[in-house]
């Protein structure tokens, strides 16, 4: 503030001349420095101030002496309250008086008491602030719009994690062998219209897969990289396999999912310190036998994975279990023989604890084998013991079991009935004779 410009010009030489007033001076202005330009009730009392220390003045080059300035005591605080501009200026007069001499030490006390007792209401501050405050009530969420594919709801949590790929949450899915998190991994890229990029986690995968690096054939960019700067999902398949060292590397983008393209942040750098922003698209789905926070003894090749990498993954775990609805009304729909056969093998698995895995890869790779077997008989072929066919490929799978257990397999799923000389094409599939 500078109220001096409302002094006259032989004023303001007085007050060069008397050291004591141009102390007063001094102080006065320094307080009134704090005030902010833009207060009215600040206003008022600079105007006030300097009309007081004109009349002064005036007073003082009548006199030789300036009279010794008479103490007062500053009024007893008053009760919080607001008080309108016309009453502060009037209780400012009062405390001051007509013919009284008030240091500059009075007028600090004065005004201080007279300010402590307001109450600083929302519309007393100035537009900068105001403007400050009232963008930080204001939250922005980026959810980028997205047209998927048609598709039918019938794989479980395939809806939530779509919501998880669009919000930008990283997704881990966890399950034992065959209980197709890869499957459903791939379903969400399938139905979201993404290209996928996939990472096989295990002790041995290299720095260089995930952020690139230099190899006999040259530079060569990592998949991290490229899923991230061309919008592709990113599939961490048995991501606890993972070297806990190797695994690191990923934090950077994985804390970096949810923010938006145009974001200053967006960007990750590969190992020559190249700067990639991120691309709309990019999403991340990582699989696992087992929640990696402990060592497993079930799977020996996980490892117990850092606690900053797991948090990345925060609120999106899902865990994944054999689903028979699923696998009957999705993968094998009119199929029922051949997922009986297949959930047969499986319980007799789980049952006795072998060390074998029955998959939905397995049940894929059945009907698909089976539907070109009957496609061709339908063609007229005759050879059909050196094509592909559904018994081959339960014979293929029956081979990595020992000899007692494929006596036990082939008793449950009454190969020699169904298997021997290919009855099964002529029973009604969609059936379970099992």
């Amino acid at each position: 503030m500078y109220f001096t410009e409302n002094l006259d010009k032989e004023a303001l030489v007085l007050i060069k001349s008397d050291s004591d007033i141009k102390e007063s001076y001094e102080a006065i202005k320094i307080l009134s420095d704090d005030f902010q330009i833009k207060q009215e009730d600040a206003l008022e009392l600079d105007n006030m101030i300097a009309s007081w220390l004109q009349k002064q003045t005036k007073e003082t080059k009548k006199e030789t002496k300036p009279k010794p300035p008479k103490a007062q005591e500053p009024k007893e605080p008053k009760k919080p309250g607001k008080k309108k501009k016309e009453d502060l200026i009037k209780e400012l007069l009062e405390q001051l008086g007509d013919d009284q001499q008030v240091s500059a030490e009075q007028v600090e006390i004065l005004v201080k008491n007279i300010l402590d007792n307001r109450k600083i209401c929302f519309e007393d501050l100035c537009e900068d602030l105001t403007k400050a405050i009232s963008e930080t009530r204001n939250v922005k969420v980026h959810i980028p719009k997205m047209n998927t594919n048609s598709f039918k709801d019938e794989t479980p949590n395939l809806l939530k994690i779509i919501d998880d790929i669009v919000l930008g949450n990283n997704v881990m899915l966890i399950g034992g062998a065959g209980t197709g998190k890869t499957y459903l991994a791939e379903k969400v890229a399938s139905v979201m219209g993404l290209d996928v990029e996939v990472i096989n986690c295990n002790q041995f995968t290299s720095p260089i897969e995930i952020n690139g690096g230099q190899t006999i054939e040259g530079y060569q960019e990592g998949k991290l990289i490229k899923a991230w700067s061309t919008g592709k999902l990113l599939i961490l398949d048995e991501l606890p396999k993972l070297d806990p060292n190797t695994a690191g590397i990923l934090n950077e983008a994985l804390a970096k999912t949810a923010l938006p393209e145009n974001s200053s942040r967006a960007y990750i750098t590969n190992t020559r310190g190249d700067r990639f922003k991120k691309k709309q698209g990019f999403g991340v789905i990582a699989t696992g036998n087992v929640y990696p926070n402990t060592e497993s003894t079930a799977y020996g090749a996980n490892n117990k994975q850092d606690l900053s990498l797991l948090d990345r993954f925060g609120g999106s775990v899902y865990e994944i279990e054999k689903n028979p609805d699923f696998e009957k009304n999705v993968i094998l729909p009119n199929h029922l023989f051949i997922w009986a056969v297949a959930d047969s093998i499986r319980s007799l698995v789980e049952t006795n604890k072998w060390e074998a895995q029955v998959s939905i890869r397995f049940m894929e790779t059945s009907l698909r084998s089976y539907l070109a077997e009957m496609a061709a008989i339908r063609d007229g072929e005759k050879n059909m013991e050196d094509r592909k066919t559904y018994k081959s490929v339960v014979d293929s799978f029956l081979w990595t079991f020992t000899e007692v257990q494929q006596v036990e397999i082939k008793r449950v799923i009454q190969y020699s009935k169904y298997f021997n000389n290919y009855q099964y094409r002529n029973i009604d599939i969609d059936k379970n004779p099992l």
